[in-house]
């Protein structure tokens, strides 16, 4: 799977970085085809891991059980699929507004449903109203039509991350998918102790929780931290 064509995938990713726009569930995907590729790395690194992770079985105590995790995987995979338009669109937005290219996101959707690998008419539907309604503030997970189909296939997302994860099965995506949605409707995330260290190394500046939401931008406070001790220093 390396033949050098994956150009759209690499680009997706490059321009997500670059343009702080969370494309969690389309890099998830991409990472995981770079591992896949290598199979001879990650035979050695099963060897090392003694064995490495070996994925064991779902199990269920009945045919019921089964075949409602069936319903609940199909739930999740349509989640992930409209969270990988979303992180798209998302993308194209701020390329737009970088590039002032002032696309129709209509127009792009109508493309997309007619395209050899990305296809969803439900999706598409969806997407095609909410644009041409107006989606207002803020990428599409702000938009309530758009928000009620996440909250609705939420529980069955979470389930099967859940359930997979005891198996120890593969499902970088689904998972980053499950992060997506947390995480992008939170208003008080874990991230104070990474700020710290970017403003202690880097001078980066951080803002207060208390300031209130505001736009992404260079943060107004500095903190004069004291030296970094090692473990062996503070004894």
């Amino acid at each position: 799977d390396v033949d050098e064509s994956e150009g759209t995938g690499i680009w997706t990713c490059q321009e997500g970085i670059r343009l702080h726009a969370a494309t969690a569930t389309i890099t998830s995907a991409h990472l995981f085809r770079i591992a896949s590729a290598d199979a001879a790395q990650r035979g050695l690194a099963k060897k090392s891991l003694d064995g490495g992770i070996v994925v064991g079985t779902i199990k269920f105590p009945s045919e019921d059980g089964r075949k409602s995790f069936v319903e609940d995987l199909r739930c999740a995979t349509f989640a992930a699929f409209l969270m990988s338009f979303i992180q798209g669109f998302d993308l194209l937005e701020k390329a737009d507004l970088e590039n002032k290219w002032n696309l129709n996101y209509a127009s792009i959707v109508q493309i997309w449903r007619a395209g050899c690998i990305i296809q969803s008419d439900y999706i598409s539907d969806l997407l095609e109203k909410v644009y041409h309604e107006g989606h207002g503030d803020g990428n599409l997970v702000c938009n309530r039509h758009i928000a009620e189909h996440l909250m609705k296939y939420y529980p069955a997302l979470k389930k099967v991350v859940l359930r997979a994860t005891e198996a120890d099965a593969n499902i970088p995506s689904l998972s980053a998918s499950l992060e997506f949605v947390k995480y992008s409707g939170s208003t008080d995330l874990p991230t104070q102790f990474m700020e710290a260290e970017l403003d202690y190394f880097g001078n980066h500046m951080f803002d207060l929780k208390g300031a209130g939401p505001g736009k992404p931008k260079t943060g107004s406070h500095h903190f004069e931290w004291q030296p970094a001790r090692g473990i062996h220093e503070t004894k």
